[in-house]
């Protein structure tokens, strides 16, 4: 697999942190798996907001008819 481009980046961190930290690769993949996984919950929330309308419809829909494969489940 291709590798994604990097970006030099200056970022302020804590000394006292900083002393904490082994090495320059540590901080980074520590810095961007936290990226990763704040950006993958403010796109989550995102999503939950833009679709609160369309599920409420769903679950609406779901309550008045029955889900939509009910007639199919051998369970």
């Amino acid at each position: 697999t291709l590798m994604p481009q990097k970006k030099a980046t200056n970022v302020s961190l804590n000394n006292d942190l900083l002393k904490e930290l082994e090495t320059e690769k540590l901080i980074v993949a520590t810095l961007e798996q936290a990226l990763k996984d704040k950006l993958k919950s403010v796109e989550e929330e995102r999503w939950k907001k833009e679709s609160k309308a369309a599920i409420a419809a769903y679950n609406e829909f779901v309550a008045d008819n029955g889900c939509v494969d009910d007639e199919f489940r051998n369970f």
